[in-house]
């Protein structure tokens, strides 16, 4: 389907992906299933990026 490129957790316990995904299922609001070191975790493609690296939302 795709690859992670690279992956961490956020401050908000979110999880924060960068992704390839096929053009079919990258639309905002496609719910996805995610396999991670054997385990499976529910995801949702997200127009904006979840990472704040000016943390602007952190300053209110």
């Amino acid at each position: 389907m795709g690859a992670i490129i690279a992956y961490e957790v956020g401050l908000r316990r979110t999880g924060i992906g960068e992704w390839g995904l096929p053009v079919g299922v990258a639309k905002v609001g496609t719910e996805l299933a995610v396999g991670y070191f054997g385990r499976g975790y529910k995801a949702t493609v997200a127009r904006e990026p979840l990472f704040d690296p000016s943390q602007e939302r952190l300053k209110g």
